[in-house]
This record gives C-alpha cells, sequence and structure tokens, in this order.
C-alpha cells in the first residue's frame, strides 16, 4: 500500500495533474532515499558554508520540526536547531510549508539559493538541483520500502537525481566501488556520483564555547551518548580518533532529552570515575539546556562532525555553482 501511494503520486506530478510551485530563486535539494541518518545535514552545512565562502548568499529551507518523545505537542527538530546554530548568517526556514516559507522571506530578505533539507521527495516544490545522499555503511538496509525494510521509495527513484554523494566511505566495510556499481543501473547516464568521508572537525567544550583539535580525544577516556540515526558510526569516529569508550550510550533517532535522561547518564558513569562525556553537535543542541545539572567535574565535549570530499571538492561545488549561474 505505502508503494501504490508512493508511485500514485509520483505519477500525478509527472502527469502534471498537480503542478510543483517554482520559485524565483535555484533550489537545490539535498535528500535520501531512506529513514535515518545518511549524512544530509553534515552536507547541508558544508554546502551553505561553501557557497557562503564563494559570494553567494544561501538560505536554508527544512521542515523543522518533530513529535517530542511519546506527546502529540511539535517540537522545533535537532537538525533546525543545529543548522541554526551553527550556519551563523544563513538564514533557516523552518516549516512545513516550504514554499511559503521562502516566498515569506524573499518579501522582506535576501538570497540567491535555496538549499533544501530533506527535499528529495517533497515534489510540491520543484528543484534546479536534485542531489541524493547515500550512506556507505548502511545504503538500503534489507532492500525493502517501509514497512518491510528502510527505503522511502525504489531504487529506480534514484532516477531524479541529478547528484549522487556517497558518505561515510571510511567507515563503510566494503569499497565504494561495490557501491557504485550497484545503483549506476538506476542513475541517469550523465549523473555524476561523489564519495565523501565522515570526520571530526574539531571538538568544543560544551560550558565554555572553546573548541580544540580532534587530537585531544586520543588516549582520553570517556562515555559516550547520542540519538542519531547510526549511532555506531559515531562510536567508531571516536575509536578512529583514539578515545577509550568506557560505556557508549545510544538513545533512538532525534530523542528529546529531559532533565531525566541527563541524570541518568550521569549516574551511569559516576561509578565508573568518568569525568569525561562526548556527544554530537545535534545532540549538544538539545543538552544545553541542562547542563547545569552534570556535575562540574565531569566534562561534556561536542565532536563536530563534517564531510570530507577530497579531491572531488571542486567538481561537486562546481557544478551546484553551476545552478546559480557561477
Amino acid at each position: 500500500m505505502y508503494v501504490l501511494v508512493l508511485a500514485v503520486r509520483g505519477w500525478v506530478y509527472r502527469r502534471g495533474f498537480r503542478k510543483p510551485a517554482h520559485l524565483s530563486r535555484p533550489v537545490i535539494s539535498i535528500g535520501n532515499l531512506t529513514l535515518g541518518g545518511a549524512g544530509k545535514t553534515p552536507l547541508v552545512i558544508h554546502l551553505a558554508e561553501r557557497l557562503t565562502r564563494e559570494g553567494c548568499h544561501p538560505a536554508v529551507l527544512i521542515r523543522g520540526y518533530m513529535l517530542k518523545n511519546g506527546s502529540s505537542q511539535p517540537v522545533q527538530s535537532d537538525e533546525a536547531m543545529l543548522l541554526s546554530e551553527v550556519l551563523s548568517g544563513v538564514p533557516v526556514l523552518t516549516g512545513s510549508n516550504r514554499v511559503r516559507s521562502a516566498e515569506n522571506f524573499l518579501r522582506k530578505g535576501q538570497a540567491d539559493c535555496f538549499l533544501m533539507d530533506d527535499g528529495f521527495q517533497h515534489f510540491k516544490l520543484a528543484r534546479d538541483l536534485n542531489i541524493v545522499v547515500i550512506d556507505a555503511v548502511n545504503p538500503f538496509g534489507n532492500g525493502k520500502v517501509f514497512p518491510a525494510g528502510i527505503l522511502r521509495e525504489p531504487l529506480s527513484a534514484l532516477k531524479r537525481a541529478d547528484m549522487v554523494v556517497i558518505t561515510k566511505i571510511n567507515l563503510a566495510s566494503g569499497p565504494v566501488e561495490d557501491l557504485v556499481r550497484l545503483i549506476r543501473p538506476h542513475l541517469k547516464e550523465t549523473t555524476p556520483v561523489f564519495s565523501s568521508r565522515f570526520v571530526a572537525h574539531d571538538v568544543e567544550d560544551l560550558r565554555t564555547g572553546r573548541r580544540q583539535a580532534p587530537e585531544i580525544l586520543t588516549g582520553r577516556e570517556a562515555a559516550a551518548f547520542c540519538s542519531i540515526g547510526f549511532p555506531q558510526g559515531f562510536r567508531r569516529t571516536l575509536e578512529r580518533e583514539g578515545l577509550r569508550i568506557r560505556t557508549f550510550l545510544p538513545y533512538p533517532d532525534h530523542y528529546i532529552y529531559g532533565v531525566k535522561e541527563i541524570k541518568e547518564i550521569v549516574r551511569d558513569i559516576e561509578p565508573l570515575g568518568i569525568t569525561t562525556l562526548v556527544t554530537t553537535a545535534k545532540d549538544a543542541v538539545k543538552v544545553k539546556a541542562h547542563t547545569s545539572i552534570i556535575p562540574d567535574n565531569i566534562n561534556v565535549l561536542v565532536v563536530h562532525m563534517g564531510v570530507d570530499l577530497g579531491d572531488e571538492e571542486e567538481k561537486l561545488i562546481n557544478r551546484v555553482k553551476s545552478v546559480l549561474g557561477r
């Protein structure tokens, strides 16, 4: 039934019975085929920062809201909070109606392009570039569409992609070439495929805001916790940086921490004599309000992760800039 609904929805737009809205500025969608974290948000941040350095003025479009744990009360999503905090000077526009968000912004603000976070299935808004992110560690789960698997759409949907970015190749168990061979038959002949690594950029002290190089993790004992789509990827990254993880506490994706959870974490680590807690930037924006209940002798370190496109960086950026007429 889920696949049927997807097929009918796509057919309605392809046949023109419903037409997507067009904005007066180029729209670049960064999306994926699966449920869970594939690395979209780090790529959005990377593109926004790089385009800004190139003299562009991007704005980010994101739905930006989710349901609180066990509640019908909507709260701002962790991705939206992270984007707003990290992208200083880049407007982050939240709202379920992304067309309205963009049009309202353009009445009073300036942007020469929009980066639409999680937009591959958002047919209501036309886009000028469709970037699809694929997680090299767990690209398609069992290969079945939700609810039988983690796919939002069948692999055939990749025909709509203008560009594919494979993420986390440094954490995957197999060569990226195998994944490229798997997806290539589903892509247009002209669709480029880029590869990126998932790396720690720097480490921030949550209380003071001081940032240091990832090397400060080397040889250090700590407890780590996170609520992301692929927690083991975060753990592997920390271990590659030389962190000695005494205990690892994964929570469900997008989990909203309260006083109860923070107290439980502290209670779990104090008997072990651990004085360092490590988490992700996406989790930190939800934990920051509760740092006062964490004892002063426990350091809370935030690892800021990012994408490293290596030698393919310039080619990808030039393709994105071409949409902006640059």
